[in-house]
């Protein structure tokens, strides 16, 4: 499969990855009738579903983006633990020692 180089950026490459949900190519607008739309588009809403409702910014200093400031909920790890890194883990686990709460295990 060929890379894509966006036409504003000439340093940029991207290449397509075959293990995604999805599998859209670079070059044309995917059809709406494409077999793996709908799945994909169910995973991709369910996840970030799951997302809103499983996370807690806790931010005294005002910086949302800082990682140690996130917490998902149990049900989160349970649902997806292949998208979750060890910052995301550790950040978690002392929000929810703060409290007296068990550490998560994955």
């Amino acid at each position: 499969m060929s890379a894509w180089k966006p036409k504003d950026f000439s340093g940029a490459v991207v290449m397509p990855d075959k293990g995604r949900v999805y599998s859209y190519g670079f070059l044309e607008k995917p059809r709406g009738s494409h077999r793996l739309r709908k799945p994909a588009q169910r995973w991709l809403d369910d996840f970030f579903y799951e997302v809103v409702k499983t996370l807690r910014v806790w931010s005294p200093a005002g910086d949302v983006f800082d990682g140690e400031c996130f917490e998902f909920k149990e049900s989160f790890f349970r649902k997806y633990p292949y998208m979750v890194d060890g910052e995301i883990l550790r950040a978690t686990n002392r929000w929810r020692r703060a409290r007296g709460e068990d550490p998560i295990r994955l």
